[in-house]
């Protein structure tokens, strides 16, 4: 065998071990690959949506409370259906993208997202107490309870937002590890005292 056949044997060697490598990968390996890829855009792209989601919530509440302190109750009624529309969005909203949280974290969102409805819940019993007669000493304590639980549900998102406060994609979660120390810290300081 002289020395051209043996150049063009390992050449031939090379190239079919190229093509086979090129293929393995090809098939085996990148769609794994583009699975991976593909969750990681789709979670972020749900944190996303879930930040926005939290953000979208404190215009609205903003809205409830100038339409309580002027009696205008048409205003109260859009402005709480909005609200309960975004509240049902926010646990979808969650539930997609607290896939990428650990299971604490999701769990501390899940009890604030839990508060929060309760809440909505509260303040669309006391917005019907309001009735029109804003003006009258109790329409006026019931403005300042709407106003105790329109605190309680900032509370409530504000907690959540920090648990999905954007971080670098992993596995982990998006926190530090104090922040979720002090969403709990804020998580039991929320509960009802006995």
């Amino acid at each position: 065998m002289n020395v051209v056949e043996a150049s063009m044997q390992t050449a031939l060697i090379s190239a079919l071990t190229a093509a086979a490598v090129t293929l393995l990968i090809e098939y085996f390996a990148k769609p794994a690959l583009e699975m991976r890829k593909d969750r990681l855009v789709n979670a972020a792209r749900a944190r996303r949506d879930m930040v926005a989601t939290l953000g979208s919530f404190g215009n609205i509440m903003l809205r409830i409370m100038m339409a309580a302190r002027n009696g205008d109750m048409t205003s109260i009624a859009s402005s709480f259906k909005t609200l309960d529309d975004k509240a049902a969005k926010l646990s979808e909203r969650h539930s997609e993208a607290g896939q990428v949280l650990t299971s604490e974290a999701s769990l501390i969102v899940d009890e604030a997202i839990r508060h929060f409805q309760i809440s909505i819940i509260f303040m669309e019993s006391v917005l019907n107490a309001l009735q029109k007669d804003v003006w009258t000493p109790e329409g006026q304590e019931q403005i300042k309870r709407i106003t105790g639980i329109q605190l309680e549900m900032s509370q409530a998102l504000n907690i959540a937002a920090i648990v999905y406060r954007p971080r670098i994609l992993r596995r982990i979660g998006f926190h530090r590890k104090g922040d979720l120390a002090y969403a709990k810290k804020l998580l039991v300081d929320l509960q009802p005292k006995e």
